[in-house]
């Protein structure tokens, strides 16, 4: 009897160890793995996040840092996000907004998860309200900013504002695409070399169904867009993005 126990119960341990074998490795991934929580000091701030050197600006010193519209930008390949975190802080003060922009690997080496795993954590954040983020960037960046537009689609972003949009933006893409598309208004100088392509992209955007806006900014250069000079055309964007 003491023999048939035992057989029983060391069957019943290599059955449960099989099944246990054939079964698919437990997800561990944790969706948020910071060193440290994100910190929201007013003003202009550096800190790094997943090994991204990332600047931030939190305007308005008076209010509380909670249910902030959030404004993600990118900058070009070739540019730093503290340029571009400086040319969008006056219209964080119009709007009491956040924005954050972390630096672009030109090489892209770490991939999109770091970003990805960022914004995630932005949104999830009691300081930002998840109903108005906005994607924006800068040349290329801002073309960064229309590929994950389009990924994340109109339920997670609000709105993209995308400056002095690089020429080859949306040039190839399956245009079916663009219906996940939130929306979107560009702005653009006037001499600026990509001004003739914003345009382009501008009239398909409008033909394939995208609710979009084209600002144009009289006698700026590409250079020009990383400037405070022209808060007037990107609060018009704004006010469009956030018009029914």
């Amino acid at each position: 009897m003491k023999k048939l126990v035992t057989c029983f119960l060391l069957g019943s341990f290599m059955f449960y160890s099989c099944a246990e074998e054939d079964q698919p490795p437990v997800d561990n991934f944790v969706p948020l793995p910071w060193d440290h929580p994100l910190i929201f000091d007013y003003g202009y701030t550096v800190d790094s996040y997943l090994l991204l050197t990332t600047h931030m600006y939190v305007s308005n010193p008076f209010k509380e840092v909670k249910d902030r519209t959030l404004i993600v930008a990118f900058a070009s390949t070739a540019g730093t996000s503290d340029d571009l975190v400086y040319q969008l802080s006056p219209l964080a003060d119009e709007y009491d907004a956040i924005v954050v922009s972390p630096q672009i690997d030109v090489f892209f080496d770490k991939g999109w998860t770091p970003y990805d795993q960022l914004i995630d954590s932005l949104i999830a954040s009691e300081a930002v309200n998840a109903d108005q983020v906005y994607l924006s960037g800068y040349s290329s960046g801002a073309g960064s900013a229309f590929r994950k537009g389009i990924e994340y689609g109109k339920e997670k972003i609000f709105g993209l504002l995308l400056l002095a949009t690089g020429r080859a933006v949306g040039t190839f893409d399956e245009k079916r695409t663009w219906s996940e598309l939130p929306k979107l208004c560009q702005c653009t100088g006037t001499i600026d070399f990509t001004y003739e392509a914003n345009k382009l992209l501008h009239e398909n955007l409008l033909q394939y169904g995208v609710d979009a806006e084209l600002i144009e900014v009289p006698n700026y250069g590409h250079g020009d867009m990383l400037s405070k000079d022209y808060l007037e055309q990107q609060i018009e964007c704004f006010e469009f993005l956030n018009s029914n």
